[in-house]
């Protein structure tokens, strides 16, 4: 009878250390295993966990937290820096379009201009003769 007391006195007092560690430790650490994965999955705003208790889980769920910060920060500014960096694409392409055009336009003036300076030469070739003849 005694055995059987003590197994049920055992069984309780496991049961109830089973109960605070379950609450305390497994738990918590549940939620910052939770957490992680939604950041993972892109998904910031998930909280880790009681970041005010005073041992190793609050420490690790206030790591995790500033982790976060930093990684939601970092990423924000790339996402900045990558639409600048396509606007400033965009101006540049828009540019070399213009650019383009202009040295067409120049290339086709430089003809013409081309053009006309060998019909002057003939015009004066064929002033020059005419002065000749008269």
């Amino acid at each position: 009878m005694a055995a059987i007391l003590f197994g049920l006195a055992s069984l309780a007092v496991f049961s109830v250390i089973a109960f605070f560690f379950n609450r305390f430790v497994v738990s918590p650490v549940g939620r910052i295993v939770d957490a992680s994965s939604a950041l993972q999955a892109g998904i910031w705003n998930v909280p880790a966990g009681d970041k005010k208790r005073k041992d190793e889980i609050g420490d690790l769920a206030l790591s995790f937290e500033r982790m976060r910060a930093t990684l939601q920060k970092t990423f924000r500014q790339l996402k900045d820096k990558r639409e600048s960096a396509e606007r400033v694409k965009k101006e540049t392409e828009e540019k070399n379009r213009k650019l383009e055009k202009f040295q067409d336009l120049a290339v086709g003036r430089e003809l013409k201009m081309a053009e006309l300076k060998e019909k002057m030469k003939e015009l004066e070739n064929k002033a020059s003769q005419i002065k000749k003849v008269s």
